[in-house]
């Protein structure tokens, strides 16, 4: 039986990255909470940050040695995160422009 098959890798130190199914906004958390316990108070309502976000899914976790690594790789994300946002935002007003000049060519 493995570390997993016993859920103590779930509660070791670990940094998360939850994705809104809502408005696919990510949302990048560190804990030392068993992984889908975690979850759950984030689908419960009960994280102010992401209250108004739910339902949320996991789509990365990293397990760490420490908290404090954890910590420090969640800020390091938090970065990268701000980045892929912004990036997708470009993104998304481009589709929308082109969408925009398409139903005004139907139009025609």
């Amino acid at each position: 039986m493995g570390p997993r098959d016993n859920g103590f890798e779930n509660s070791m130190p670990h940094l998360y990255i939850l994705k809104s199914l809502r408005d696919n906004h990510l949302y990048v958390g560190t804990s030392t909470t068993i992984v889908e316990q975690r979850l759950k108070k984030h689908n419960d309502g009960k994280v102010k940050s992401t209250k108004y976000r739910r339902p949320l899914i996991i789509v990365y976790q990293e397990f760490f040695s420490t908290l404090s690594e954890a910590r420090k790789k969640e800020w390091e994300q938090g970065a990268t995160r701000r980045r892929v946002e912004a990036e997708t935002d470009r993104t998304m007003a481009k589709m929308e422009e082109k969408e925009k000049a398409a139903e005004a060519e139907r139009e025609r």
